[in-house]
């Protein structure tokens, strides 16, 4: 009898409705809360498929692409459409078009887009055509009409979803004759 009397106060203690359990479920909790690095991981795997998580795709939980723009950055140039006095360089009587080389540095295959701002008015987007492989860039695309600008200064700049939290937002100061 006394054999069983102590296999029921053992199994009382592991119940998760004992005081010992509950104030191990305390502490933890505690823990939890007081650490905000815990917080983050937590929200990291509850949302693997948030692009915009630099941890999700460090934590195993799942695999993504990621991408940044080459050292080479936003080539602006007059527009090869759009440029009647065939310049060389930018100028106001010719549209405007940008290049750039995209790199995917994810864990795996995907596809991304990029936004692209004149002086702070977004003008248009270019997507990847298919599925850039984990490591490849995308070809280096020309994204044409961009629009006619006055002389002066003008700020280019191209951003890319998703990006890898680092080289994915170039820009490129510029002066239109």
């Amino acid at each position: 009898m006394s054999d069983e009397n102590e296999t029921k106060q053992q199994d009382v203690e592991d119940s998760p409705d004992s005081p010992d359990s509950q104030d191990s479920q305390d502490s933890q909790d505690s823990q939890s809360s007081q650490d905000p690095q815990s917080s983050r991981d937590s929200q990291s795997s509850q949302n693997p498929q948030d692009p915009q998580d630099p941890q999700a795709a460090g934590s195993g939980t799942q695999a993504k692409a990621m991408f940044v723009f080459d050292v080479q950055g936003l080539l602006v140039s007059p527009d090869d459409n759009d440029n009647p006095g065939n310049d060389p360089l930018p100028v106001e009587t010719a549209g405007t078009e940008v290049s750039f080389t995209v790199w995917n540095v994810g864990t795996s295959d995907g596809s991304c887009q990029v936004d692209i701002e004149v002086d702070g008015t977004w003008v248009k987007n270019w997507v990847s055509p298919g599925v850039v492989k984990h490591g490849d860039s995308a070809s280096p695309p020309i994204v044409d009409g961009l629009g006619r600008y006055p002389k002066g200064r003008h700020v280019f700049r191209a951003y890319v979803t998703p990006g890898a939290g680092h080289d994915d937002d170039i820009s490129n100061e510029i002066e239109i004759n």
